[in-house]
């Protein structure tokens, strides 16, 4: 008995370290790592490194922080996540629509927690000793930057449990593709909102809370006057310098291949060749039986004719933009502004100081005492909290820590289903897909139903796998970042698209080669970065979230698909005159309250995507997502209603989700 339980013991310690093993991906594809792969990863890295620099500091802006903790989370949240994550295009970082949320939650939590610590004699006058000329948050809230990684804390503590829990696996269903299309287009208008601020060069306090998106227009257009012109001239010269330089580079770089197409196609063929040369004939004979690789190290005979041939038949990469095109317009603008001296002249508004060095350790819920700061006595700094003040301001960002988080969760997971993995990172990506057996005839007439489903079965655990690996890793980054002054990110589909589409980038690496990019320029050239002033970083940003709002498309096309099964509905019931609420009369008169939910679950989609996009524009953004989750689960709710009460013999079979 004991001899078979030494086997039962040792197979489950086995597979124990295999679990503990597959939850650090880094192990597995390091080894197999090829060094012919690196060139390729430090081109990605320093192609990555040009847009995140500008980028992040001008996230750490809008989050309402000091620039540099924008690259303190660009440096080290991409670590953790490089040990730790699945995806060799994703890059965790500052983000625009999380950093968004965190500006407005941190912002009230900073303001709501220094005033219930001030004694009651301040409390009333502390906003007023505020320096009127000083209108930078982290200035005015010395206490802001801790609450922000407090803030981070919580977001992966949340997205650790969701994985504990196994609640990902329902927060999946509701969280639909037209409840995110209408959360990401109103926070590109919120995030847009956020910017004309500094666009404009306008120095005044925008309001923040709830429905500060539209106050904040009441307060832009009230003071439209004291706009500055030269902020404004900057704003529009970067705006249109990001996207007029890349355009024309593509149009430049297509030009040049079409023109060498054309060349080539002047060119011989390589039958041509063969009758002219012995040589090339002896050549020629093997051409049809090489690969490409083989092609290719053909020696070239009488010029290039024969590998121009082979590789004529080579499918033509799309042409994407890689010059550093925003590092460029950053540094330019930003030496024409500090030669001609423009910050004094015509008071546009710079970064300003920015502390050189790494981040150093440090415990979220510390708070430093400020009362024997110079400042104390003139700004009324609060004394550090206690207990009751602290558990107190954990319940205050619980609700944003969730909703940033799950922001961040989802945003990954548009990664991870937009670009796959690499074979290097998955061996599982690189299996032929059914479409593809389809296509070879010799694959699919050996490969019968049964291996099929092996196939299906092994991408779907691939893709489950993939789900809980990314849900820990957002967790732990986020969480172990913040012992180091980071606020909450993600990963950017726009940066995934760069590395995915811009580069030859094979795995991780390559955001691990930006994230010392970004250790150098934080330890050795902050002070060129001191200089650049913030209408050019809001163009960076307004220019970076311009993809967002292609999502305004997406209620027409809910519509159109309501109408078209609204109108099924009609051929099925009613006759072709009858109007919408003629349909819904009809459905009511004849099936009750089951004709009625059914019109309602037509409209589910189109629904949600205008509630969320209402509440997150006008109300907030964390309330935005809350209440699309809602209204996804009333829906679920209906539709399962509305099926249960149909007859048994019309009921629609019960779909089944196969977990892994």
């Amino acid at each position: 008995m004991s001899s078979s339980a030494k086997p039962d013991s040792s197979s489950a310690t086995l597979g124990w370290i295999s679990r503990l093993l597959g939850m650090v991906p880094v192990v597995g594809w390091l080894p197999s790592y090829s060094v012919r792969f690196l060139i390729d990863d430090l081109v990605g890295g320093f192609t990555l490194a040009t847009l995140l620099i500008p980028q992040s500091m001008g996230y750490a802006l809008m989050a309402n922080l000091p620039p540099v903790y924008g690259l303190y989370t660009a440096c080290i949240p991409p670590v953790v996540y490089f040990i730790f994550g699945t995806s060799p295009y994703g890059n965790m970082a500052p983000m625009a629509v999380t950093s968004l949320m965190v500006g407005d939650s941190v912002l009230a939590a900073a303001k709501w927690f220094a005033e219930s610590r001030l004694p009651a004699d301040t409390n009333s006058t502390a906003t007023a000793t505020m320096p009127a000329s000083d209108s930078l948050p982290y200035i005015k809230y010395p206490d802001i930057t801790t609450i922000a990684a407090l803030q981070a804390l919580l977001a992966g503590i949340f997205l650790l449990v969701l994985l504990i829990t196994q609640s990902y696996r329902i927060l999946n269903r509701l969280l639909s593709k037209s409840l995110i299309a209408g959360f990401t287009t109103a926070a590109a208008f919120a995030i847009m909102t956020s910017q004309v601020k500094n666009i404009l060069g306008l120095r005044v306090a925008m309001p923040t809370g709830i429905g500060s998106s539209f106050m904040s227009w009441v307060v832009i257009f009230a003071n439209i006057s004291k706009m500055n012109w030269t902020a404004i001239l900057l704003s529009i010269v970067s705006i249109a310098a990001l996207m007029l330089i890349p355009t024309a580079e593509v149009a430049i770089r297509r030009r040049w291949r079409k023109w060498r197409t054309s060349r080539q196609n002047a060119m011989p063929d390589s039958e041509a060749v063969a009758a002219a040369t012995p040589a090339a004939a002896a050549c020629h004979t093997d051409l049809d039986s090489m690969d490409d690789l083989a092609l290719d190290r053909i020696p070239t005979i009488d010029g290039v004719i024969i590998v121009e041939k082979a590789r004529s038949v080579k499918a033509p990469r799309p042409i994407h933009s890689v010059f550093p095109v925003v590092l460029f317009v950053v540094a330019v603008l930003t030496a024409i502004s500090a030669l001609s001296n423009l910050p004094s002249k015509t008071g546009i508004s710079v970064i300003g100081t920015i502390q050189s060095g790494l981040p150093g350790f440090s415990i979220p819920w510390r708070f430093d005492d400020l009362t024997a700061s110079p400042k104390a006595a003139a700004l009324h700094y609060p004394p550090p909290p206690n207990g009751d003040q602290l558990r107190s301001l954990l319940f205050f960002l619980l609700p944003s820590a969730i909703s940033t988080a799950l922001v961040s969760y989802v945003t990954s997971l548009s990664v991870i289903q937009t670009f796959p993995a690499s074979p290097i990172i998955d061996p599982l990506a690189s299996a032929p897909s059914q479409h593809d057996t389809k296509d070879e005839a010799t694959v699919s007439s050996a490969k019968d139903s049964t291996e099929a489903a092996v196939d299906a079965a092994a991408q779907a655990a691939s893709h489950a796998y993939a789900e809980r690996q990314e849900l820990f890793a957002l967790g732990v980054s986020a969480a172990v970042s913040s012992f180091f002054s980071c606020f909450t990110g993600g990963i950017g589909l726009a940066r995934a698209a760069v590395l995915a589409n811009q580069t030859d980038n094979h795995s991780p690496f390559a955001s691990l080669f930006s994230v010392g990019i970004v250790v150098l320029i934080i330890s050795f050239v902050t002070k060129p970065f001191e200089l650049v002033p913030t209408p050019v970083l809001s163009a960076v940003i307004i220019v970076a979230i311009i993809g967002l709002f292609r999502n305004v498309s997406e209620g027409w096309r809910l519509i159109v698909k309501a109408r078209s099964d609204m109108a099924c509905m009609v051929a099925r019931t009613t006759t072709a005159n009858d109007s919408a609420h003629e349909v819904a009369a009809h459905m009511f008169l004849s099936q009750g309250a089951l004709g009625v939910l059914t019109v309602v679950t037509i409209w589910e989609d189109f629904v949600v995507w205008l509630i969320t996009l209402l509440v997150t524009a006008f109300v907030d953004s964390a309330y935005g997502i809350f209440v699309g989750i809602g209204l996804v689960a009333v829906f679920r709710a209906v539709a399962y209603v509305a099926d249960w009460r149909k007859p048994s013999e019309t009921r629609e079979p019960a779909i089944v989700h196969t977990t892994d």
